[in-house]
């Protein structure tokens, strides 16, 4: 484990594995009013920079990274391209998930081999992602917001077969909310930008397979909205 904090007004970290080096943690900090909450629970768990200049930058930052799992032997892996900013907020858990932030769920058997990316540049953002499944299914979150301010977004991937979310956010104001559960091998591919308010609510659930993509710009007045559900 590596963990390099500088000027954190709070940190909390429960590291338990088989052995010293089930559970790793690559960080690299600084800023002001930071918290960091850790836990992670059984083995091959990491979390790391996706490249070697990635880092907590900013001010008012809080991030909160839960992986825990009782089954499985891939790894849970959580790698963050950058947090810069102020008022920013980060959660990601990967075997239980936290949908509308309004509490904890998990599966009674969690399997490991989640993946999730993600990158924050800018001001009063929040990211909250999610995963969990009750076999050997890995899913899969890239999300990354970039220069913009207000923009909240929230991916939240459940039960079994494999699910892949891609969100790309890069204007203001944006509210992003992509669910993907039931059985179904879901994929999603989410693009928008521009200067006006951008709204997206999508959910894809069901037995069958299904995939979405949408690649959105917004420049006028009034902005623009989706709300999709496929099953």
């Amino acid at each position: 484990m590596i963990l390099r904090l500088f000027k954190s007004s709070s940190i909390v970290l429960l590291l338990l594995g088989s052995n010293a080096w089930a559970n790793d943690i690559f960080i690299t900090q600084s800023g002001d009013n930071f918290d960091l909450d850790i836990t992670q629970k059984g083995s091959n768990n990491i979390v790391k920079g996706a490249w070697s200049y990635s880092e907590f930058d900013g001010n008012d930052q809080q991030v909160t990274i839960v992986q825990e799992h009782s089954n499985g032997t891939n790894n849970n892996v959580v790698e963050y391209g950058a947090v810069v900013g102020k008022d920013n907020s980060l959660e990601v858990r990967q075997g239980s998930d936290n949908l509308g932030g309004n509490g904890v769920r998990s599966d009674s058997i969690e399997y490991s081999g989640h993946y999730a990316h993600v990158g924050i540049i800018g001001d009063d953002n929040s990211i909250r992602i999610g995963q969990r499944n009750p076999d050997d299914s890995s899913h899969s979150a890239f999300v990354v917001i970039l220069n913009a301010d207000g923009v909240a977004v929230e991916v939240t991937q459940g039960s079994s077969n494999t699910k892949d979310a891609e969100v790309w956010v890069e204007n203001d104001n944006s509210n992003i909310s992509v669910l993907q559960h039931n059985s179904g091998a879901h994929t999603a591919y989410i693009d928008t930008y521009g200067s006006e308010p951008s709204n997206l609510q999508l959910e894809q659930k069901g037995s069958s397979a299904n995939s979405y993509s949408l690649t959105q710009g917004c420049y006028t007045a009034g902005g623009c909205s989706a709300t999709v559900t496929q099953q």
